[in-house]
């Protein structure tokens, strides 16, 4: 890993480097700061990316490889994706690895004065909840059985780069993913669900679905914890998750180590998480266990394609990187990989925030546009403080 220079780490700071960049950090690690390529690269043919992203290889064994994978890699493409590769991945040219802390409060010494943000556009609790009630009506007929449906905001606001990182401090159960592929679109995901991390043949996943508000009063938190717990509903949205995970990772010749259901407790919401551990086989790598997992019904449903088609119907717009995969890899085939939910994209004086819930036979419409809301504050507090 190389030291970036005190002027041009301001210079970063200020927006002044040129893209591609990655910002990531993982809880309870340093920041890896990889900055600079000639270009991204990206498949011949979309629709064989599974491929492709299973071929990546890096280049220089000292400098891990950085990727991205759309959502839906093969749909339509819409604003504010237009011009992004749906698929791609590019080598540092330097790779700063620092405490996000340092990061951000030197953003922080940097930072301009604040714009007013205004409200521009907006998919609504309505449309939301009739598109949830369309998929309540199929899962009960027997063809679905589960689909996450998401929701997108759109406002007006100047944000640059010297803004945005310090707000971006103090996330400590959540990833911090900054990731700008071109000169007009900034991708930012402070997402709890980590897809797969390997280390010296060792896996690390989790399956994140399940949810329930939190509640100032400890007592009344503590209750909505021992309840999610128990809450049939929202195991059985997890339990569909848990199951993909361990057929795919077992398809792939991993051996698994299964802990118990447990909570995960957010600013603004509880999920129900369980983590697998596990060993690979020699031959396997991080990206093969990312092309046999993405999207997890955390963030697509069962069957997969099944939902993925009716997402593409119900929602009527291109989520882009949202709910899709950005991680890094070395030559060793380590690296780490993040679904990125509770995200936004910024471009220019427009940005758009995302938050999707997953959806079973028994959900309530009104219910999971709540949920929606509350994840939407994940992102919201942070852009718009």
């Amino acid at each position: 890993m190389t030291t970036l220079p005190d002027a041009e780490l301001r210079n970063f700071i200020r927006g002044g480097l040129p893209p591609p960049w990655l910002l990531w950090h993982a809880p309870g690690e340093d920041a890896m700061l990889a900055l600079g390529a000639t270009a991204l690269s990206t498949p011949d043919d979309v629709a064989d990316w599974r491929d492709w992203l299973s071929a990546l290889t890096p280049v220089d064994g000292d400098v891990p490889l950085c990727f991205a994978v759309m959502f839906d890699p093969g749909g339509p493409a819409d604003a504010p994706w237009i011009g992004v590769p749906r698929v791609f991945a590019f080598q540092p040219r330097r790779v700063l690895r620092l405490p996000l802390h340092v990061l951000t409060g030197r953003a922080a010494d940097e930072r301009a004065g604040a714009q007013s943000a205004a409200p521009v556009t907006s998919d609504g609790a309505a449309r939301y909840i009739h598109a949830v009630e369309h998929a309540v009506s199929e899962l009960r007929d027997g063809g679905l059985k589960k689909i996450v449906l998401a929701r997108r905001e759109q406002w007006r606001e100047q944000l640059s780069l010297s803004m945005l990182l310090p707000r971006l401090a103090g996330q400590e159960q959540s990833f911090v993913i900054a990731l700008q592929p071109d000169a007009e679109h900034l991708f930012v995901s402070l997402t709890p669900e980590r897809l797969a991390r390997v280390r010296d043949g060792v896996l690390h996943t989790m399956a994140v679905a399940g949810t329930t508000p939190r509640h100032a009063d400890a007592l009344r938190d503590a209750a909505a914890r021992q309840a999610l717990l128990a809450d049939d509903k929202e195991r059985e949205e997890h339990d569909h998750v848990l199951h993909m995970l361990m057929d795919s990772l077992r398809a792939l010749g991993c051996t698994l180590d299964i802990e118990e259901r447990d909570v995960l407790s957010l600013t603004h919401v509880h999920h129900l998480i369980t983590r697998v551990h596990g060993r690979m086989p020699g031959q396997r790598r991080l990206v093969d266990v990312v092309a046999a997992l993405h999207p997890t019904p955390a963030v697509a449903g069962v069957p997969r394609e099944d939902a993925m088609r009716r997402i593409r119907e119900l929602e009527g717009f291109d989520r882009g990187l949202f709910a899709g995969v950005v991680g890094w890899m070395n030559a060793r085939g380590d690296g780490d990989a993040a679904v990125t939910i509770r995200s936004t994209c910024i471009e220019h004086d427009r940005i758009t925030a995302w938050a999707g819930a997953g959806i079973v036979r028994d959900s309530i419409p009104a219910r999971e546009e709540e949920e929606t809301r509350l994840k939407l504050h994940t992102v919201l507090d942070v852009l718009r403080r």
